[in-house]
């Protein structure tokens, strides 16, 4: 039976636009047969490992992915008249740019995981995210080959540039009105102007040149974002990996979007490729979808008239073939390639042993945590909180931890924690004198992670780290 791989897919990560699990996801393509499936949420990677973990225990190959957010650039340069009653200033304003495209970004190997997860993180950015976390044209277009790059749905910056030219084409057209305006205005006031101009007209001829240069710069400045939208285009569609038409049926923006496709096909010589961008299990949680979204006042952006529940192959043909705007040969193309797509994506095997975190070298940790531990003790015997009759018995104890937190790699682990709870009170944060089997570490209350002496409090080490310990400390 002819089959395909869902390469665009969203479940209940995706934010108020999905309530599908991914594993009613993987367990549907399991029954069909299919042999690995994609996570391409919107704008996050949550929970990646699990929904990894959950396709090998299914014995289906997991393609790790993301829904991107592109945006031209993350500001606008404009400026700004302010006038008051008494006078009035120009100023320059940062505005940040609300145009969020759609992409779809699927790693091909590790390399390309580890990219595709920093590109994310990058997306979070304070001064990237507005509304979405995205990543500007510029970070795209310098992805690497180890990601697969997919054109997406209709908000993709193939369809979407030319909505944002006409955007900001009506924000010069009410400009160039409010210019006209302007100088009409100059020139009335020149047509008064006496060979000795009163003061008061003059002021308010120099505030309407002000208002007129603030325009023009704005009218340039947009007029730049035009040019950089319309040299990106073609740029951005030539790193495209694949062109990705998709079968609504009742939906002529998409009809009309697959032709535009369809003619970069041809012209770039880019494959296209099927997407379904599947947002449902079934008809019931397509129902659910819809409340949910109708419940959040989420724009449906047309989807009311998409079918966007998981198909299986001949469902997604016969689609195809009804909408009516790809051949034959070219459907069965765009759904082979789903495979193709699969094929090229390598597996990869999950480390799941526990790391402790290295803040300078894995040598360099280890010395400064034990070179503060006897650091400490003196100081705490010096300044008698620790009776120095007992030297002896805490040097003991020291010399038995360190050896046994050097077995199982956690010198680091401990600097991390001493550096984090030190901050924590020099920033006035409140924390608590010791929490669980930790309170059995003298080198955690020498190095003030706790503040319990376990010597006097005849509390247990080896509850808390010993030499067979197989998971990692708390």
């Amino acid at each position: 039976m002819d089959n395909y791989t869902v390469n665009h897919l969203h479940s209940d990560y995706s934010l108020l636009d999905s309530c599908t699990k991914f594993e009613e996801y993987v367990d549907r393509a399991v029954e069909l047969g299919q042999t690995a499936i994609a996570s391409t949420e919107h704008g996050n990677i949550f929970n990646w490992v699990l929904k990894k973990m959950y396709c090998d225990k299914k014995g289906i190959k997991y393609i790790h992915g993301v829904e991107i957010y592109l945006t031209h650039k993350l500001f606008h340069n404009r400026k700004s008249f302010v006038e008051n009653k008494e006078n009035y200033y120009v100023e320059d304003v940062e505005q940040k740019v609300r145009d969020n495209y759609h992409t779809i970004l699927l790693a091909k190997n590790y390399d390309g995981i580890k990219e595709l997860n920093s590109l994310v993180s990058i997306s979070y950015y304070p001064d990237n995210f507005y509304f979405k976390p995205r990543i500007t044209f510029e970070d795209f277009l310098n992805i690497s080959d180890n990601i697969i790059t997919t054109s997406a749905c209709l908000a993709s910056p193939i369809w979407s540039i030319k909505s944002s030219i006409d955007k900001y084409n009506q924000e010069i057209k009410d400009l160039e009105n409010e210019l006209s305006e302007i100088e009409l205005k100059i020139n009335n006031l020149k047509l008064k102007k006496s060979a000795l101009i009163d003061k008061d007209t003059q002021l308010t001829l120099d505030k309407y040149e002000t208002k007129k240069s603030v325009c023009v710069f704005n009218i340039n400045e947009i007029q730049k974002d035009i040019n950089e939208l319309q040299d990106y285009l073609d740029k951005i569609i030539k790193k495209y990996n694949y062109l990705e038409v998709q079968p609504h049926v009742n939906l002529e923006s998409q009809k009309a979007f697959n032709k535009m496709l369809i003619e970069y096909h041809y012209k770039y010589n880019i494959p296209l490729v099927a997407g379904t961008d599947t947002h449902s299990i079934n008809k019931y949680k397509a129902e659910c979808r819809t409340i949910l979204q109708t419940a959040k006042h989420i724009e449906f952006l047309e989807e009311d008239t998409c079918d966007l529940t998981y198909k299986t192959y001949d469902e997604l043909y016969d689609m195809f073939v009804e909408q009516g705007v790809l051949n034959n040969d070219e459907i069965k193309e765009a759904l082979e390639n789903t495979n193709r797509i699969a094929d090229a994506v390598e597996n990869f095997e999950l480390d799941k042993s526990f790391k402790y975190p290295i803040l300078h070298s894995k040598e360099l940790d280890e010395q400064e945590f034990v070179d503060r531990c006897w650091k400490n003790l003196d100081s705490k015997i010096a300044a008698g909180i620790i009776d120095a009759n007992k030297k002896q018995e805490y040097t003991d104890r020291v010399e038995e931890e360190l050896k046994v937190f050097k077995k199982v790699g956690m010198l680091g682990f401990m600097l991390s924690m001493s550096d984090f709870i030190g901050e924590a009170r020099n920033e006035g944060i409140p924390f608590g004198f010791a929490r669980g089997s930790a309170a059995g570490s003298l080198c955690a209350y020498l190095t003030d992670i706790n503040d319990v002496d376990p010597i006097i409090f005849d509390t247990n080490f080896a509850r808390f780290c010993n030499e067979d310990r197989v998971e990692a400390g708390d």
